[in-house]
């Protein structure tokens, strides 16, 4: 297994986000250095880094004098330049005596001399630790058919009645084992299609009928009856408890976005290693149960004289859906013409590999894997990432090829006149005016 050697930085990040259990559960040894262990000033997060090293999971490398010697030489062998402090020059120089191991670090001067650079990880990581410090996330284990709607509000929105709460937070927050709370997000219809009833359901909602419903799930409350796990969050500023999932108990790994997140920058940097292309983040958002985060790939691939391509690989996260890590990938043409420089952004709904029978999202996991297996599978991602970008590269000349562009103008107009998506509605006829009064040329001409 490979081995990690992490910084003060990255312990006090993870921590923070909640995710220092799962970082020692990777297929990796993480490694450290005393002086680390040491510069934990905050006595829990001490604790809990100090716990890792007594169960084996964490080696935490000592210095002998002859070792910190060398430590300091290096330190003050370009200290100007630098201004690394002794800690930041102990994991580096403890990382390259061991060769093959990689660095994590979310520290930007360290980042600039490391082995490996994590990317554009702190304003991320400053995000997360904001929104955990606005909510707490806890889970209930408990029947299905003591989970009950009892209001169905507007937007979807329903108040569920929950009995016999097991969980301690709660118990010790409203000393008692009965609560009601509101839903977010799609519970309503999740809790629904757990009896089978989706739409009916919702055509008795509809129409008023909340007695009709309430006597068919009655009636199958046996029959569906099962253990489930009811993921609910606590909006730390006024207490209230919302519920933001209802997932199956036996099947459900909690893989949050903190997860993936880790997940997908440790692969990453092994793709900036093999690849020694510089990969960033270029735009993210996140929230307490989803983030989207887009890492630019810095290299341009060139295709004619006046056409380049670069690509972004595109991070989904939905802890209340079924797939915990998504990876799909967007690319942008870049096209020069008398002076004048046109961008296309292009995100397929699809990705093609190899020996793949049909088009698939590049790379999905569910929540039902296990940490190792989801860990294997992200790190085929270096694989995927230049298959994509060699079938991009082969086909991009062709959109410079249309022959047609005046044909391919109105293939689009014809497909935004048809589109639905309520997000989208509002501005149709602004966009098909725009369309229209275009004169094209070439197909970039459109965008």
């Amino acid at each position: 297994m490979e081995i990690l050697v992490s910084d003060t930085n990255i312990f006090i990040d993870l921590y923070k986000c909640d995710l220092l259990d799962l970082l020692f559960k990777l297929p990796a040894h993480i490694h450290t250095v005393d002086v680390v262990v040491e510069e934990l000033k905050n006595q829990e997060q001490k604790a809990a880094v100090i716990h890792y090293q007594g169960t084996q999971d964490l080696y935490v490398k000592s210095w002998d004098d002859k070792e910190v010697q060398c430590v300091f030489e290096y330190m003050h062998k370009d200290a100007e330049n630098t201004n690394l402090t002794f800690e930041d020059c102990s994991v580096l120089c403890y990382t390259k005596q061991l060769s093959d191991a990689r660095l994590l670090t979310g520290d930007q001067k360290l980042r600039c001399h490391a082995v490996l650079q994590i990317g554009n990880l702190k304003s991320l990581l400053d995000d997360l630790e904001l929104i955990d410090s606005q909510v707490e996330k806890v889970n209930v284990s408990m029947r299905l058919k003591n989970l009950e709607p009892v209001k169905y509000l507007k937007d979807g929105v329903a108040v569920f009645d929950m009995i016999g709460i097991n969980q301690p937070k709660i118990l010790k927050d409203i000393r008692s084992d009965h609560m009601q709370a509101e839903s977010r997000y799609s519970v309503k219809t999740d809790y629904l299609e757990l009896y089978r009833m989706g739409k009916y359901a919702n055509f008795l909602i509809d129409s008023k009928k909340d007695d009709l419903l309430k006597y068919n799930l009655d009636h199958l409350k046996e029959d569906f009856d099962k253990e489930i796990s009811v993921h609910m969050v606590k909006l730390l500023e006024n207490g209230k408890y919302l519920i933001r999932a209802i997932t199956s108990e036996k099947r459900y790994k909690d893989y949050g976005i903190n997860f993936s997140i880790l997940v997908a920058l440790l692969v990453l940097s092994n793709y900036m290693k093999q690849s020694h292309q510089p990969v960033s983040i270029s735009h993210y958002h996140v929230d307490e149960s989803k983030v989207f985060v887009s890492f630019a790939i810095a290299k341009k691939q060139p295709i004619s004289d006046s056409l380049d391509v670069s690509f972004n690989l595109n991070l989904e996260n939905d802890e209340i859906k079924e797939s915990s890590v998504m990876f799909d990938a967007s690319f942008r043409l870049t096209f020069r013409d008398h002076g004048q420089t046109t961008y296309l952004d292009i995100m397929p709904t699809s990705y093609k590999g190899i020996n793949k029978p049909y088009p698939t999202n590049m790379l999905t996991c569910s929540h039902s894997l296990t940490v190792k297996k989801v860990y294997e599978r992200v790190s085929n991602l270096t694989k995927y990432i230049d298959e994509y970008v060699n079938q991009v590269v082969g086909l991009a000349p062709n959109i410079v090829k249309i022959s047609n562009p005046k044909k391919f103008k109105s293939f689009i107009i014809n497909k935004i006149h048809n589109a639905h998506h309520v997000d989208f509605l509002s501005y149709k006829e602004s966009v098909i005016n725009k369309l229209i009064s275009i004169d094209v040329n070439t197909v970039f001409d459109l965008f």
